[in-house]
């Protein structure tokens, strides 16, 4: 599930992407390129295992999609410590969100 903003809860189809490079989300609204964005992660996992962080990003891309009628939004993260990198490398490869770079590393 994404939040950004003030929208309501978007639920993201199978081709949601998020590694330890950026996310890949759709919004209800534009959001322009080079804007940057603070981002909250939450992984699953157990109490002890549950990890929460609070990154930011830049935004690369928002294109229309038209067959959606919603914006697809590509945000590279700028500042994601190594530890949460591991992390989101290990939940992404579990989940199958990697996206083209990280499933050939």
């Amino acid at each position: 599930m994404v939040f950004c903003g003030e929208e309501d809860t978007q639920q993201q189809p199978d081709s949601f992407r998020c590694c330890p490079l950026g996310v890949q989300f759709y919004s209800q609204r534009e959001i322009e390129p080079y804007k940057i964005m603070e981002m909250d992660l939450q992984f699953p996992g157990e109490d002890s295992q549950a990890l929460a962080t609070r990154c930011c990003g830049v935004v690369v891309q928002s294109a229309f999609v038209k067959a959606r009628d919603m914006y697809r939004v590509w945000l590279m993260f700028t500042d994601l410590p190594t530890d949460v990198q591991k992390r989101l490398k290990c939940v992404s490869k579990k989940a199958g969100t990697q996206c083209p770079h990280c499933e050939n590393y």
